[in-house]
């Protein structure tokens, strides 16, 4: 004997968990406050890199502002060195310039045979910054702006320059770092959120163990303390189960009065039968003696259903079965029919 189709768990149901929809919905939520919150880190610490990076060439320009003159041919020199051996270095990504219209330009050792890209037609009053290529194809960040030495004729465009592949490195390795932060943050509060989950839900599961001993015969209600949020769901339960013993239980006993009411005019048939002769009463007494074996055998369960319970009552099926297989085994033995038992299911999964 093995259990109905009724008790395996439909996988289409299955797949529709609280836990499971619950922690979908978090983890997308949590997926999205995460990428927003990457991108905003990732913007905030580029932005302040630049500003770094700008204000060290806006101080490298004043120096360079600083550390110029004019000779009495007109001719633009140094009275000092920069201090950063990167603009000797050819190219280093760091560059100086002192340009003006018609002339050779004055440039850092590192530019060595090449020049910054400058617009004479611009005016630069203030410190103007803009992205241009440099030598070897760099990407270089430029900061100019026009000065007037004391004792020139002219405006001279001074331009600072730096390799912009110091600020993608850094901002890179930044990035690599974030991306590992906060898929390990991610995963720490995807496994919190599903312990919290288990543990909200926990008074669930304590109800399904409580349906599941009411079905086998362990328990007649369901009793614990249990939340406030599932307390209604609790009470209708048992209202229900209380309803239906008393639908089971008037049944039952409609069943008694049903039987009781019929055995009183079958008996009177019987013997009303048994003292006459003929066909007829031979077909009424055997008729009648048919159907008292049948509303005994309906009054006999009706009985042993009342002395069982409602829900969850229990029954040893190995004897009725042995009983069974020898009934039939005397009905079919002319056959050479084989009856095999397997009674392999759970007890809780035998139950009537």
């Amino acid at each position: 004997m093995t259990s109905s189709s009724a008790d395996t768990p439909d996988p289409v149901r299955a797949r529709q968990s609280l836990t499971t929809r619950i922690l979908l919905a978090a983890g997308l939520w949590l997926g999205l406050a995460m990428l927003a919150g990457g991108f905003m880190l990732s913007f905030a610490f580029r932005t302040a890199v630049e500003r770094h990076f700008d204000s060290r060439l806006s101080m490298l320009l004043e120096s360079l502002v600083g550390a110029s003159n004019v000779g009495g041919e007109g001719i633009v020199s140094l009275y000092r060195s920069m201090m950063d051996p990167r603009f000797d270095r050819p190219y280093s990504g760091w560059y100086w310039q002192i340009s003006a219209q018609s002339e050779q330009p004055f440039r850092s050792r590192s530019l060595w045979d090449e020049e910054l890209p400058v617009d004479f037609g611009a005016t630069y009053s203030g410190e103007h910054f803009y992205v241009a290529k440099g030598p070897e194809d760099q990407e270089l960040r430029i900061l100019a702006r026009d000065i007037l030495l004391p004792g020139a004729n002219r405006t001279y465009k001074f331009l600072v320059a730096g390799d912009l592949v110091e600020v993608n490195e850094q901002v890179d390795s930044f990035n690599t770092t974030l991306i590992w932060w906060l898929t390990a943050l991610g995963l720490i509060l995807l496994a919190t959120m599903a312990i919290q989950v288990r543990y909200g839900l926990r008074p669930l599961y304590k109800l399904s163990k409580g349906l599941a001993a009411i079905r086998s015969g362990e328990k007649q209600r369901i009793e614990g303390h249990v939340p406030r949020e599932i307390l209604p769901l609790v009470t209708e339960l048992n209202a229900l189960i209380d309803h239906n013993e008393a639908v089971v239980d008037r049944a039952q006993k409609n069943v008694g009065n049903l039987a009781h009411a019929l055995k009183t005019p079958l008996t009177v048939m019987a013997n009303e039968a048994a003292t006459q002769s003929g066909p007829l009463a031979d077909l009424v007494e055997r008729q009648t003696i048919m159907m008292r074996r049948q509303v005994d055998h309906y009054l006999t369960r009706a009985r042993a259903a009342a002395r069982g319970g409602v829900l969850g009552a229990r029954a040893d099926v190995m004897p009725a079965v042995k009983d069974l297989v020898r009934v039939m085994e005397r009905i079919y033995n002319t056959r050479g029919l084989h009856f095999f038992v397997d009674v392999t299911a759970p007890p809780e999964q035998l139950v009537f």
